[in-house]
């Protein structure tokens, strides 16, 4: 069984899928409401389940978790860590996604913990440190969030 939910090229906004969900973790309460407002109206034509209470539920929950769960879509459930770079930035964020029956609740922090220990490698590729949410900053009001 092969499940694509996201195909090369594609770039959904932040909040849609678990890794989306981590990145926004690390922003200011400020930068994520931008960031939901920003993407709006691609978010409730592609994505109409992801209402804003629901990916700010979703913020949340990875702050207090230390890594993102997503398990919105019914066909795919996903956990993501953040990888954070130079000067305490999150320079992105690693990401794994399974079939439902394959991500039960039970399993996901073991999986978060296995994931976080990954992170550590991608962490020093950036020459960074591995921390989760820690605040970042946009650098531009105008780009694709």
């Amino acid at each position: 069984m092969e499940i694509i939910l996201t195909h090369v090229g594609d770039r959904p906004p932040l909040g849609i899928h678990s890794a989306g969900i981590a990145i926004l973790a690390t922003l200011s309460d400020d930068e994520i409401a931008q960031a939901i407002d920003h993407n709006a109206a691609e978010i409730a034509g592609r994505f109409p389940a992801y209402v804003p209470e629901l990916i700010l539920e979703h913020v949340q929950a990875t702050r207090k978790a230390g890594y993102a769960f997503n398990a919105t879509n019914k066909v795919s459930h996903g956990i993501a860590v953040t990888i954070i770079g130079m000067g305490g930035r999150c320079v992105g964020a690693l990401s794994i996604g399974a079939i439902p029956n394959r991500m039960q609740p039970d399993r996901v922090p073991d999986l978060a913990k296995l994931e976080a220990a990954d992170r550590g490698a991608a962490g020093k590729s950036t020459g960074g440190t591995i921390a989760a949410h820690q605040h970042a900053t946009l650098s531009a009001p105008k780009r694709r969030l």
